[in-house]
Formats: structure tokens, C-alpha cells, sequence
């Protein structure tokens, strides 16, 4: 007999020999992508990420809600919350209820979502994201979505550590220490103050010294020049800030600035508009938590 050949067999099974299999065999193509994940979940196999649907230039958004689904700590505190009554029901409240829907449906399907919802919340709640261009949505910036689910999430989820705390800044805040002296008067004191952020700038340098290391960038981002009213001299005077970080939190975030200003040349003829930075910048790959020293904070 030849590899492969089949083999027709007649005749009557005795002693009930034969039987049925105890569980109906379903096929991988026939699941449903819902179905698939359940299975996935319950092999406690990992489950492939789950895309999201472009509703019309909302690449910024979906690139910040895939980011914030990979913070487990955030996940949870959506898990567990509880939206207010109707009565007291306002427009954070539903942002932040569609938000825990989205982490949701990111982890029970294989297949790509459409969060029409979520972005119908979130353009109640920013009408900037409902800006039309050309006849279609306009593109927006990934980090403004970020600090705006930030700041909403801040207001509705409560944190562990008690006395009106947040699970915003418990995960993602951290204190700057500046101090801001004038340059042009130095009888006026220094002045120092403690700032809490949730997102760390990393500037990416000028045409002649260019930026190529995030730590690079984070230190220039950490000294800079500001103009303010100055009340010595009674007018406005240039000011150095320089920053320090003071705590760390469990995830920091440290914004590109790829955006930069250029002024109006009369020569060429061209008027004062923002410009985008090409630049390539290094940093390093390695995630997750990483072991610390006693008595130090390590980010990831």
C-alpha cells in the first residue's frame, strides 16, 4: 500500500465498539474572534494584541490607548471602578467608563475594535479632537490625548495611598525641584518652588547641536531660558529655570519635542510657522521593572 492511499471500510461495528467523540470538534477558522480569545484565556495562553480601528485620523489615539493598556496597575484601577449615579454622571465620568470599555474589548477578541464611543466621549470632553480639515477630521498630537486622559482619569480614579490621592499621579506623577533666577537683575532673589508633572520633556537640540541620546535631551530639557515680568525691574526680563527631579514614579513618560518654531524671514519670503523635527534619537529598549539599589526608585 502507497503513503496517503484511502481505505473504504464495510461492515457493522460489534459491541458497540465505535463511539462517538464525548466532545464536537470545532475548528480554529469556524471560532469567532471573541470565542478564540475566551479559549486563549482559559489555555491561559497570551493573547495576540487586539487592533484599533482608524475612525478618521485617529492614529494618535489609538497609538495612546495601546500604551496605556500595557500599564496593568491602570487596568485594574479601571476594572474596579464604579461611574457615579445618573444623576451625578458628568462628561469624566463616561470618558473614563469608555475608556475601562476599550481596555476591555482590547482583551477579548484576537480581532481589531472600533471604539466609536470612546472617541464620541472624548470629543465631548475635548471638542479640539472634533476639529474638520479638507472635509475630513484633523490630525491631532498623541501627547495633548495623553495629558487630557490623564487629567480626566486623575479626577475619577481614587488612589491606594489614601486622603484624596489619585491613581494617576501614584503611577505616572513626579515632583520637579526649579529654581528661577533673573539674569538681569541681581538683586532680585532666586526664587524655588516644587512642581508635580506626569510627563518628562526631552528636547532634541538645534541645527548645530543636535540632540542623539534621550538623556541627552532630558538634561537640556531640565535648564532653559523663560521671559517673565520681572517685579525689581518693573518689566519684562529673561530668566534661567533650572529643574531637577525630585521623586520618580513607577512609569515615567518622557515626551519627544518634535515640534519646533520658525520665525518669519522677509528675504524668503516665508511667514512664522511650526516645523516638524527630523531627528533620530537613541535610547535604550530594555522594559519592565528593573532591581534597585535599597533605599532608590527605579522607573520603567
Amino acid at each position: 500500500m502507497k503513503a496517503g492511499v484511502k481505505i473504504t471500510m464495510m461492515g457493522t461495528a460489534e459491541d458497540k465498539q465505535l463511539k462517538a467523540p464525548a466532545e464536537k470538534v470545532v475548528f480554529e477558522e469556524d471560532l469567532t474572534p471573541a470565542e478564540k480569545a475566551r479559549i486563549l484565556k482559559e489555555k491561559k495562553v497570551e493573547i495576540p494584541p487586539a487592533g484599533i480601528k482608524n475612525l478618521g485620523n485617529t492614529c494618535y489615539l489609538n497609538a495612546t490607548l495601546q500604551c496605556l493598556h500595557k500599564v496593568t496597575e491602570l487596568k485594574v484601577a479601571l476594572d474596579t471602578y464604579q461611574p457615579p449615579s445618573t444623576e451625578a454622571r458628568d462628561v469624566d465620568s463616561v470618558l473614563t467608563s469608555q475608556l475601562r470599555s476599550v481596555n476591555t474589548q482590547l482583551v477579548s477578541t484576537t480581532d481589531s475594535i472600533t471604539p466609536m464611543q470612546f472617541i464620541m466621549a472624548l470629543r465631548q470632553r475635548f471638542p479640539r479632537f472634533a476639529e474638520m480639515h479638507n472635509g475630513g477630521y484633523a490630525q491631532q498630537d498623541a501627547d495633548e490625548c495623553l495629558r487630557g486622559l490623564l487629567t480626566v482619569c486623575s479626577s475619577t480614579l481614587q488612589g491606594q495611598s489614601g486622603s484624596g490621592s489619585n491613581r494617576i499621579d501614584e503611577l505616572f506623577g513626579f515632583s520637579m525641584k526649579s529654581t528661577l533666577k533673573c539674569l538681569e537683575c541681581d538683586e532680585e532673589p532666586t526664587q524655588e518652588s516644587v512642581e508635580l508633572n506626569r510627563v518628562m520633556m526631552c528636547h532634541l537640540g538645534t541645527q548645530t547641536e543636535p540632540v542623539s541620546h534621550i538623556h541627552q535631551g532630558v538634561t537640556l530639557s531640565l535648564k532653559e531660558h523663560i521671559e517673565k515680568s520681572s517685579p525689581v525691574l518693573g518689566r519684562n526680563a529673561q530668566y534661567e529655570k533650572t529643574s531637577s527631579l525630585n521623586s520618580l514614579p513607577p512609569y515615567l513618560v518622557v515626551q519627544f519635542a518634535r515640534f519646533g518654531y520658525k520665525g518669519a524671514n522677509e528675504w524668503a519670503g516665508t511667514s512664522a510657522s511650526k516645523v516638524k523635527l527630523i531627528r533620530k534619537i537613541a535610547f535604550s529598549h530594555t522594559s519592565g521593572a528593573r532591581s534597585a539599589p535599597e533605599g532608590s526608585q527605579e522607573s520603567r
